[in-house]
């Protein structure tokens, strides 16, 4: 992946008013808002409230190194989303980060090989919810919080190539498929499907709930399933229509929801959340549903 040359000036961030001191522990202390994979399924990047960036080797579980954005007092520097390129050479996130001293939120790049910051990226307005990299390695999409929509960046220089700001709510899921189409789910109950220059291609009301939560395309691009966080349902809709055409089967839980999902490279549905055992009476978490009606 081609990335503009970036040296000093580019990756240069502002600095807070004085330094923050932070204990290391090996592991994040506050809860995981996003996970990401390269394409190979290699490296393993999380993200979290306790304001740090951590990546992982996927096959043995350890800890390759700890990087840390800007950070300042109370919110400021908690990290929502994160991206890995498909060759797994760069890392990208963001959150809360930079509105303290910009009053806007900005990106942060790093070379996952030597943990290196390469860019910022500023000006964006609100809090930056998810990140997606597109398989090709091309374009990066932006879901922000409010009613702000996405971004569609290009990895090349990190310009902005498109928008769509036609949101009645925040983005919390975005997928893309390996010719580039974007799915997206926003909080204004809406699920959007753009082709691969973000130009709309289908807009439905989420069948299931009012809040759908995440969204990911089949490997074929066939097909996209939504998970929400107001109701215990995963919807399976085709593409490019958005009719939905399934549903997961879930007459074994009660309560809760099922507000993850993701396809495996066979084409399996995974899918999870938290929920009631009908059976047992007891809660559950990262349910994996054991196929689709």
């Amino acid at each position: 992946m081609a990335l503009l040359a970036a040296g000093a000036a580019a990756a240069q961030q502002p600095s807070p008013p004085q330094p923050v001191l932070r204990l290391e522990i090996g592991t994040h202390t506050a809860p995981i808002r996003a996970a990401a994979a390269d394409a190979a399924g290699e490296v393993l990047a999380t993200v979290s409230d306790d304001k740090t960036l951590r990546l992982w080797m996927l096959s043995s579980g350890e800890l390759i190194r700890v990087l840390r954005p800007q950070i300042g007092g109370g919110a400021e520097g908690e990290l929502k989303a994160v991206a890995l390129s498909p060759d797994g050479q760069y890392v990208v996130t963001g959150g809360w980060t930079g509105f303290a001293w910009e009053k806007a939120n900005s990106l942060y790049l790093f070379e996952t090989a030597s943990g290196r910051l390469v860019r910022r990226v500023g000006g964006l307005p609100q809090v930056i919810n998810r990140l997606a990299w597109s398989p090709d390695g091309h374009h990066i999409a932006v879901g922000l919080a409010g009613a702000n929509g996405i971004r569609l960046l290009a990895a090349d220089d990190w310009r902005e190539v498109g928008r769509d700001a036609d949101y009645g709510g925040p983005v919390y899921g975005l997928g893309f498929d390996q010719s580039g189409r974007l799915a997206v789910t926003a909080f204004d109950g809406y699920i959007r499907l753009y082709d691969a220059a973000l130009r709309p291609v289908a807009k439905v009301k989420a069948p299931s709930g009012a809040r759908p939560y995440a969204v990911a395309l089949t490997p074929d691009g066939s097909a996209l399933a939504v998970g929400y966080i107001d109701a215990l349902a995963v919807d399976i809709l085709s593409a490019p229509e958005l009719r939905r055409v399934g549903a997961a089967n879930v007459a074994s839980l009660s309560g809760g929801s099922l507000s993850q999902v993701a396809w495996s490279r066979d084409g399996a549905l995974l899918a999870g959340g938290s929920y009631w055992s009908a059976a047992t009476g007891s809660p559950g978490n990262s349910r994996t549903p054991g196929g689709h009606r």
